[in-house]
This record gives structure tokens, sequence and C-alpha cells, in this order.
């Protein structure tokens, strides 16, 4: 990559970055048309609800054979086989008359997601190393929320003045227009010699094995996953909250969730403007004193020492989510460069553990949700603390940041 210019990788990088942002949409840009979908195709709110979750699943399923295929063949034939999956289901869900076709077109489309959250990840690890690779993956990590909260507002207007079938359309123009753009200006970042040995799904699980087995890949694999799952807890459960338990109308709450996540692409930010000067383990650090913040503030909310109200709420969680970059970013960066042979198995076994953890947590957390903060609270609560234990035992260990 070396022969590439500097800004040229900076232009593919943000071509990346849109492409994951779009991807990233097409979870949850509907969500506002839904209750217009269930009636149109005579279908309950279980069913489209089940639609969403198509997408997570299935992307942490294939990603890991998308991330291995793309260490053997080279990373544009399987960016673009990725494309090709993502822009056929999108088309299918522009123009399905049945549920059964929209399910089908949703579940094509969710492989083609599977692929593009491994390999952009991996190509821009391709091009970029170090504290500059640290800088765009908070940028990438701070891209989900903030389009998981500002995708449903387009959505909503696209609704309501040209239908719910313009939201896919929307979709799928803009991801059209970005493959063709990546397809004229992306070179292979990945070197002939550099490929990984071919193998079948033997060869894939005995290297999953080896990733799975290294400790210092595992604990910065869940030291990138596990924050995450701080802003899904309050996604899942914040809408419950705000509008049946402190009478929010929706807009007043989708303004005010919109606060922690504009907080966490400000630490994105700060997090890419300091990391120079912070390096990663000291940005490890700082990263982990914020979340300790959050910890204190959050057993303060269940133990009634601060007050049960709205802007508590979200003064304490605009602290998890400044500080979220600064982990996850940091730990992901570790986690790729341990095996720089095998990176896109190691991004896909990573985006695979971030989907079923956000997944699990939050599907447990809300078997015990009553209506109030608290079991969203101590569900935080704990996995804060895990995350502090993590970081605390990746300082401890000097391999991890030997090159820091």
């Amino acid at each position: 990559m070396d022969s590439i210019s500097l800004s040229r990788r900076r232009l593919l990088a943000a071509l990346i970055m849109v492409a994951v942002a779009l991807m990233v949409s097409s979870m949850d840009i509907y969500l506002p048309a839904m209750p217009l979908m269930r009636d149109y195709f005579e279908t309950t709110e279980y069913m489209m609800q089940l639609s969403m979750m198509i997408s997570p699943l299935t992307s942490a399923l294939v990603g890991l054979f998308f991330g291995r295929l793309c260490d053997v063949y080279g990373r544009r034939p399987i960016l673009f086989a990725s494309f090709a999956f993502f822009l056929i289901g999108g088309l299918g869900c522009c123009f399905a008359d049945t549920l059964e076709t929209f399910f089908l077109s949703r579940y094509i489309q969710a492989i083609g997601t599977g692929g593009l959250t491994v390999i952009g990840v991996v190509i821009i690890a391709d091009m970029f190393h170090g504290i500059d690779y640290a800088r765009y993956m908070s940028i990438y990590g701070a891209l989900f929320p903030l389009v998981f909260a500002i995708s449903p507002i387009v959505g909503a207007h696209m609704t309501e003045h040209f239908g719910w079938r313009s939201c896919f359309v929307l979709n799928f123009v803009a991801m059209l227009i970005i493959a063709v753009w990546l397809r004229i200006l992306l070179p292979e970042t990945i070197k002939k010699g550099e490929q990984a040995n071919q193998g079948g799904f033997r060869e894939l699980l005995l290297k999953a094995k080896m990733l799975l087995t290294d400790g210092e890949y595992l604990l910065m694999t869940f030291g990138h996953a596990l924050p995450i799952t701080l802003t899904g807890l309050f996604l899942a459960n914040g809408s419950f909250i705000f509008i049946d338990g402190f009478g929010f109308t929706p807009i007043l709450f989708s303004l005010s969730q919109a606060i922690p996540i504009i907080m966490n692409f400000i630490g994105a930010m700060v997090y890419r403007r300091y990391i120079g000067r912070l390096g990663l383990k000291g940005a490890l650090r700082l990263g982990a004193w914020v979340i300790g913040g959050f910890v204190v503030g959050a057993f303060a909310l269940v133990t009634h020492q601060l007050p049960n109200t709205p802007l508590a709420i979200l003064s304490i969680l605009c602290l998890s989510n400044f500080a979220m970059p600064f982990v996850i970013a940091t730990c992901a960066t570790r986690a790729i460069e341990i095996f720089p042979d095998d990176r896109g198995l190691s991004v896909s076994i990573m985006s695979m553990v971030r989907n079923f953890l956000l997944a699990g947590i939050c599907g447990f957390a809300g078997l015990y949700f009553n209506g109030t903060i608290f079991p969203m609270c101590i569900a935080m609560i704990l996995v804060g603390i895990l995350v502090l234990g993590i970081v605390f035992l990746a300082l401890q260990r000097p391999l991890i940041f030997a090159q820091d």
C-alpha cells in the first residue's frame, strides 16, 4: 500500500466508512415504517420486529467465512461479492410484495452486510497501522450508535413523503454509488505473496481455534465487544423507560436519546485528535477511568444516591459513551495486530463475538425489565465492571502494548 498516496488512502477509507454507515442504516431505517409494512403484508408486529434481527444474527455467522475468504482470495473480489449480495437483497426489499419475499431479501442483504462489516475494517487495516489505524477504528465504532440514531429519523421523513418502499430505495441507490466509486478507485490491498494458504472448512476451524485460544487476542476481542453492549442496553430499553416511565413523547425521546450518542461521537473525535499524545496504553487507561466514573454514577442511581430523573440518567450515559472509543478502538487495534497474516479472520471473529454478546446480554436483561431503570442499570454496572477487569488485565500484559 506504500505505492498509494496518503490522500487516496484517506479517500478510500472515507468511502468505506460511508459504506459501513449505509450498511448499518439498512438495519433500522424502516423502523418508523413498520406499522405500515405490517398492514401491507398483513402480518404481526412480532414478525416485523423479527425482520430486524435477521441482519445482526446472519452477519455474525457469515462474517467468519468472509473473513477467511478475503485472506485467501484477496480483498477486492470478496468485497464486491458482499456488495452484490447487499444490493440484490436491497433491490428485493424495494419490490417485495409478500412477507416471504421481504424476509428472503433481508436475508440476502444480511449476507452482504456480514461481508461489508468485516472486509471494510480489514482493508483499512491494510492501509493504516498503529495509531493511524486506531483513529479510524474510533470513527468506525462511533458510526454504529450514530447511524442507529439518525437513520430512523431519515426513514420517518421518507415514509411520510414517499411511502415505506422509499427507505429501501434510498439505501440501495446510495450503496450502489459507493460500490461503483470503490470499484473504480480501490486496488487490491493485500499482496499476492501475503495471501493465506487455501483450505477448506477444517482449515477455517483450525485457524479460528488458534485465535480463540490466544489469551491476548481473546482479551482484546472482549475489550472491544463488551462496551458496545452498554449502548445496546440503553437502545433496547430506553424508549420504554422514557416514554412509558417519564411520559416523553416519541419525538422528545428521539431527541433525548441522541444526547449520549452524540457524546460517543465527540469521544471519537477527541480520541482521534489526542491518541498520538496519549498512546494506545494511555488511551485505554483514560477510557477505564471514565467508565469507572460511569459505574459509580449508575450505582448511585440504583441506591437512590442520585435522583431518578431523565437528566441524571442521560448524564451518566454520557460518561460511558464518551469513554467507549478509547476502549473499543484501542482493543480492536491491538487484537488485529496480534495476527497480521489473518486479519480477515481476526476481524470476523471479533465481529461475531460483538454481535452475539450484544444480542445475548440485551436479550437476557430484557427478561428482567420491569418498566424502571433499575434492571438496565444493574446490567450496565455488571458490564462496566467486566470492562474494567479486562482493561486491568490488558495493562498488566506487556506483550499487548510492547510496540506502544
